[in-house]
């Protein structure tokens, strides 16, 4: 190159140790066999076990009319297949060059054959907590009933008795200290957990604290009268600044039974469980709440927590 102008009749020359001369570069496909390789992968991907482990809804699809098999309609409706295309036979075309998924001969189905349902963790690290300060005497329909304002549970296990780590792991959680009863600190009013599906001929009502209208039947705190009415977070958030408080001011433990309220039973004859939910965001949505204020003396926390101080014990 020599003042701007290149050699050869004007075109650059290849640059060295490239691909040029006689060789021809390869040619870029065309816009539309890209958009259908990106449509494909994508719905190869939507039908991998990695994903499958993830989405419990799609999987339960896959599960229920036709084994392995989705209707190309329900395809065209996830999220990521309706972003690259909203034409049918675009969809249809692409899939026919997969090496993994199968189209039936009305062009009304995809799915995969022999399909076997994925093997999902036996307790998956963002979706289970730790449950501890059960009653002995608790069952199953226990825990599924005082964390249904959280969500779902697909499993819940119990720990197999008292000479357990995980009862060790709970011993440890209680050495901190715990708020076992909503009081408001500037009021002095004291507040009682309840869930119900409707308050004053309501299906919702408005938190006191957030002014928020929250469903009845996700849990409230409230007064005797049911005059004043505190969602389960503003509950959660005020717990987190009485424990603070405790811990920060040095409180006798007489002020600390008054502030936090006291276990209903002897924390060293409770039992634990893991309990998991068929999403992780109502995991974090039950840890939030009640690794702050207990139900009935009971708490959860994170499996991940859980598990670093289960190995941490051993």
């Amino acid at each position: 190159l020599r003042n701007g102008a290149y050699r050869n009749g004007g075109t650059p020359s290849s640059p060295r140790g490239s691909i040029g001369g006689a060789a021809a570069a390869a040619e870029y496909p065309p816009e539309n066999i890209t958009i259908q390789n990106l449509i494909r992968t994508q719905i190869e991907y939507y039908f991998s076990d990695y994903n499958l482990k993830r989405d419990k809804r799609l999987l339960d699809q896959l599960c229920s009319d036709r084994i392995g098999f989705l209707k190309i309609d329900s395809v065209m409706n996830l999220t990521r297949v309706r972003q690259l295309s909203s034409h049918r036979n675009q969809v249809i075309n692409s899939l026919k060059s997969s090496k993994f998924l199968t189209l039936t001969s009305d062009n009304e189905w995809v799915g995969r054959l022999g399909f076997e349902r994925p093997q999902e963790k036996q307790f998956p690290f963002r979706r289970t907590v730790f449950v501890f300060g059960l009653p002995m005497a608790c069952d199953e329909k226990y825990v599924t009933e005082m964390l249904s304002p959280f969500g779902k549970l697909s499993k819940v296990l119990f720990d197999h008795g008292p000479d357990t780590l995980d009862r060790l792991v709970a011993q440890k959680m209680f050495e901190e200290t715990r708020v076992y009863k909503y009081r408001d600190l500037s009021s002095k009013i004291s507040y009682q957990y309840q869930q119900e599906i409707m308050v004053g001929g309501s299906s919702d009502f408005t938190c006191r604290k957030c002014n928020k209208v929250k469903p009845c039947d996700e849990g409230f705190y409230e007064s005797n009268s049911y005059e004043l009415l505190v969602c389960l977070q503003c509950a959660a958030a005020a717990a987190e600044t009485i424990a603070e408080k405790c811990k920060n001011t040095a409180c006798n433990p007489r002020m600390i039974e008054l502030m936090c309220g006291k276990s209903p039973r002897d924390t060293a004859k409770t039992k634990t469980a893991l309990a998991v939910f068929t999403s992780q965001r109502q995991a974090s949505k039950c840890v939030y709440v009640r690794s702050r204020i207990a139900f009935d003396g009971t708490f959860c926390t994170h499996y991940h927590h859980y598990s670093k101080l289960k190995k941490d014990i051993a």
